[in-house]
């Protein structure tokens, strides 16, 4: 008994629980891995990137080099093709006795295969073909005295002879004809130009070769579209100077253009007076397309229709006869017309019976009809 006044104390005998904060329970990651980390992976996606990459590009390679090929495999059968044609179209220029075409071709297969056997003896037969096609010189008696009075003709001169400088050594003065053939650039004598020209040239290919193949190229240049605007009669000459001016620079614009059209024409002169008239016409179809006023091209044209039409017509195909008939019509010939109303009648109703003719009776007793007419 607590006799005192002091309120009394019960001890506390129980534990007292400690205020600790909050942890979180473990977690059970596991194991570390034993793979790659994400930094290897990364660098190994790169590595097979740069793989994919070189085998793309090696592939490319490989199909360039083999298109390269194959491009270079075409362009020389085509060459080829082109020089055997050219050779092709050599003989028949041989055979019709075409000398201006033969040069042409020539000229441009030296440039194109100079080592090529075929052109040897194609040069040897033109040349024998020459020799023999020359007249035969008779000798005129010689006169035993000529009047002091009688005139004498003189030979007509292409061009004056050309004065050849030499030096103290008797070689040629180079220099001096270079002078002589600016002078004759200048004062636009380009025969005699490149002439000498062609002497320098010959002498000594390098003497001041920049100089030489500038005055070489205005001189040919200029010749070349003079001959070309001069008439039929220059047009081989004329082709023959503009092959060469691409030895010695650039082609002017209006030589280019003129000796496309000057081959496209010869080419079709060749076959006038042949039968090979659908060549002819496409020819000269060709030449009016660039130059529809070039020489007499119209006029052969016109003729190329209504000889293709006779001879289709000869030939028993009226039908086909016609459109070459129209053709000619269309291009203002009237004679034509009545030939192409003939053709267009044969082609309807067969041949018609010649006057006076007799129908040849049949032993049956029956009369046979001419072909082409009703039976009787």
């Amino acid at each position: 008994m607590n006799l005192s006044n002091e309120p009394t104390v019960q001890e506390d005998t129980q534990p007292v629980a400690v205020y600790r904060p909050e942890t979180p329970p473990p977690t059970d990651i596991g194991p570390e891995p034993d793979g790659p980390g994400c930094g290897m992976w990364v660098f190994i996606m790169l590595i097979a990137g740069l793989l994919g990459l070189i085998i793309v590009a090696l592939a490319g390679a490989v199909g360039w080099n083999n298109g390269t090929k194959m491009a270079q495999q075409n362009a020389q059968a085509t060459q080829q093709a082109d020089i055997n044609n050219q050779v092709q179209q050599m003989s028949t220029d041989l055979a019709a006795g075409n000398g201006s075409l033969f040069e042409i071709r020539n000229n441009y297969l030296k440039t194109q295969s100079p080592n090529l056997p075929q052109i040897v003896q194609l040069e040897e037969t033109a040349t024998a073909l020459y020799l023999t096609n020359q007249p035969t010189v008779t000798p005129t008696p010689t006169a035993t005295s000529v009047q002091e009075n009688t005139a004498l003709p003189s030979p007509t001169a292409t061009s004056e002879p050309i004065a050849i400088a030499t030096e103290e050594d008797g070689g040629i003065d180079l220099l001096d004809l270079l002078t002589s053939a600016q002078q004759a650039v200048n004062a636009e004598n380009w025969t005699e130009a490149i002439e000498t020209l062609d002497i320098i040239i010959s002498v000594d290919p390098q003497f001041e070769r920049s100089r030489v193949n500038a005055l070489m190229t205005t001189a040919l240049n200029s010749r070349a579209l003079a001959l070309f605007r001069s008439g039929e009669s220059g047009l081989a000459e004329a082709i023959s100077l503009a092959n060469r001016v691409e030895q010695f620079g650039d082609i002017n614009g209006d030589v280019s253009y003129e000796r496309e059209v000057a081959i496209l024409y010869l080419n079709a002169k060749t076959r006038i007076n042949t039968s090979d008239y659908a060549n002819s016409i496409r020819y000269l179809n060709d030449v009016l397309a660039l130059s529809p006023n070039y020489l007499d091209t119209s006029t052969l044209l016109l003729n190329q229709y209504i000889a293709y039409g006779d001879a289709l017509d000869a030939s028993g195909q009226p039908c086909a006869a016609v459109q070459q008939y129209q053709n000619a019509v269309s291009r203002g010939s009237s004679s034509a017309a009545g030939k192409r109303d003939a053709a267009q009648f044969t082609c309807e109703n067969g041949t018609p019976t010649p006057p006076g003719f007799i129908a040849t009776p049949d032993p049956n007793g029956t009369i046979v009809a001419p072909i082409g007419q009703p039976g009787l």
